[in-house]
């Protein structure tokens, strides 16, 4: 299953949205994978010198801030600032950071990555750069990531993490709907991301973008979560909620008889929705690239 939250942090984002329901679901979804996220997190702290070096970490394309207080919980010296396109998630990020202790080293500001990024700080003023699922929105991604190199100290780090392997919120062979309806869905979900985002978004190749920004990559694996069956309310309302969010997408891409399994797959009437199913497994797979700035 490939993570995304789309809609925060990028020029795309819907002008008519219910924010408070966007953000709890990417509350929902970040927390989920908060285990990735630590993972992460670790191995930027591991690379990036002594925590209390750190004073200057961005969260871009931030949504309500589960990313930026669990940045602001390591490393316990730093100022962290949550960046997202979209107003009400940079105040969820910093009523988020309030409630967990600490708002008084978090702030939120508003901005657009397609734009020059001068006003998140000046030239080697930064020690962390963090951006999750939000790079591949961006039209002119090599531009943006000479931005956010000009941001980074020498030996400041960019952490990405990005799409992974797995193309789609089901376990790949799951005996749902006729023969191959799985591969059908996720093969359908990749082709509807490829009408919404830019060129080749889903299958960039992150080590060889850093270095054309001047970055030194230092780390580029798969961080993996597996949740088995049966799963709790948390996991079962994670892949409804996936579904949910591809199913429009996806959609042009099906037949009427594979649509009509994702309607019943989503459907809380239907008996064979998602949140009724105690034999569906949860595969969270993310692209994690670390650069270092020269």
């Amino acid at each position: 299953m490939t993570d995304h939250h789309h809609d925060h942090g990028h020029a795309h984002s819907p002008e008519h949205r219910d924010w408070a329901a966007h953000g709890q679901r990417l509350v929902h979804e970040g927390e989920l994978r908060m285990p990735i996220l630590l993972e992460a997190i670790d191995a930027i702290a591991t690379h990036v010198g002594p925590p209390d070096t750190v004073t200057r970490i961005l969260d871009l394309g931030s949504g309500p801030g589960v990313a930026t207080v669990a940045l602001a919980e390591q490393f316990t010296s730093a100022a962290v600032t949550a960046v997202d396109l979209a107003a009400p998630l940079a105040q969820q990020a910093q009523e988020r950071a309030a409630a967990f202790g600490v708002g008084d080293r978090v702030d939120a500001t508003v901005a657009d990555l397609e734009q020059p990024l001068v006003t998140l700080g000046d030239t080697g003023s930064v020690d962390v750069v963090w951006a999750s699922m939000v790079l591949h929105h961006v039209d002119a991604l090599p531009t943006t990531l000479h931005e956010i190199a000009r941001l980074l100290r020498p030996g400041g780090i960019l952490a990405v993490l990005e799409f992974g392997t797995a193309p789609g919120p089901l376990p790949a062979g799951f005996p749902i709907g006729s023969d191959g309806f799985v591969a059908r869905h996720s093969q359908a979900v990749r082709a509807g991301l490829a009408d919404h985002l830019p060129p080749g978004a889903t299958t960039l190749d992150w080590p060889a973008l850093l270095a054309a920004a001047e970055l030194d990559v230092i780390e580029h694996r798969q961080l993996e979560l597996h949740l088995p069956a049966p799963l709790d309310h948390a996991g079962r309302r994670s892949i409804h909620q996936m579904l949910q969010m591809t199913s429009g997408m996806a959609h042009e891409h099906l037949d009427h008889a594979d649509r009509d399994i994702v309607a019943a797959l989503i459907d809380p009437d239907d008996p064979l929705c998602i949140v009724h199913r105690d034999d569906l497994p949860l595969d969270i797979a993310l692209t994690f690239v670390l650069g270092r700035r020269r």
